[in-house]
């Protein structure tokens, strides 16, 4: 990673010393970076850096902060399209770090932020014409002494003066923007709290040049319900693990002494009945009692193997016309009934 990093560095032109504005781009970014961008950035940060010190504090600071960002679920922000409320995944004022500079030293410096929303504000978009408008930046205010919370849109005379370049008809056209904007609507069918890591019923992939639709792709998605490895884990008690997954311990002498094992599950291929197709199973079975020393067992993997495949449905996402697991992987506990 190092090797790229420094790669980049030949590709940087330096533009000023706000390195804390940089470093906030990356930090509190809503979107998912690319591999290329992710290393690019980490070059900016790193170039602007005035002393060798500074250097290596703020870039671990900044590799810190950003990973925290990314394990914490981001509010999205608001698309409207013919005059339906979608979520957006993406941000494209961020696609331009000078316009994206200029905002953000626009916007109230009292304003809340959370982990739910590093940069603090809400941006509000709507397609006319399949060109991408931006039409006001939301922010978040409190009041202590008060114990009042109240929202604020940016005044319009300021966007007019700092898009005043984007300016087309009274609206703020993105033409700065290049590249995908995925958006959703209606009930939540994949969840996980990282970023924008989730998926909707409804969604669309646009692709702009300049502001401006050249794609769309629409995609319906939903869940089958089923089991999961969560509740076998967290909910299902010993006995009802042992009546929807039975083995046969006894088959393995070895096993005499065995009270419990560890099994984790990698699951590769499920079909659209929620059956998995295929799957690798792990045991771990501690052979000292501070759990300092374990084994596996090939026998009884096989055997849960064939089990985990003989039920269903098990929980299955249909995500862009392809049917995945709803846990790739997880692991519970088995306990023998002896």
């Amino acid at each position: 990673m190092i090797g790229k990093v420094i790669e980049n560095l030949s590709k940087i032109s330096y533009s000023n010393n706000k390195t804390y504005i940089l470093f906030c781009r990356f930090a509190f970014a809503k979107e998912k970076l690319s591999e290329e961008n992710l290393f690019h950035t980490f070059a900016i940060i790193i170039y602007n850096m005035l002393y060798p010190m500074k250097r290596m504090i703020m870039f671990v600071c900044a590799l810190i902060v950003a990973l925290t960002s990314y394990a914490t679920a981001q509010q999205a922000n608001v698309i409207y399209i013919d005059g339906v409320r979608w979520a957006m995944f993406e941000e494209p004022l961020i696609s331009d770090s000078v316009l994206y500079t200029r905002m953000m030293d626009l916007l109230p410096k009292e304003r809340s932020r959370s982990t739910a929303n590093w940069e603090g504000y809400t941006s509000y978009w709507s397609l006319k014409k399949r060109k991408l408008c931006l039409d006001s930046i939301r922010v978040e205010l409190y009041n202590k002494e008060a114990q009042e919370t109240w929202f604020m849109n940016i005044p319009q005379s300021d966007m007019c003066k700092l898009f005043k370049d984007y300016l087309r008809k009274g609206r703020i056209v993105a033409s700065w923007f290049n590249g995908e904007i995925r958006v959703g609507r209606g009930q939540l069918v994949r969840y996980r709290h990282v970023a924008y890591d989730r998926n909707h019923e409804n969604e669309i992939f646009f692709t702009f040049s300049r502001g401006r639709v050249k794609a769309k792709e629409e995609w319906q998605n939903r869940l089958i319900d089923g089991y999961s490895f969560t509740s076998l884990r967290y909910q299902m008690k010993p006995e009802e693990i042992r009546t929807l997954l039975p083995l046969h311990p006894e088959r393995f002498p070895e096993l005499d002494n065995v009270k419990e094992v560890s099994f984790s599950v990698v699951i590769n291929e499920v079909d659209s009945l929620g059956r998995i197709a295929d799957c690798k199973v792990s045991s771990r079975i501690w052979i000292d009692k501070h759990q300092t020393k374990s084994i596996s067992h090939q026998g009884i993997e096989e055997e849960m193997k064939q089990r985990i495949m003989a039920v269903h449905p098990w929980k299955t996402t249909y995500l862009y016309g392809k049917y995945s697991p709803f846990e790739k992987a997880d692991a519970f506990l088995y306990v023998f009934g002896k």
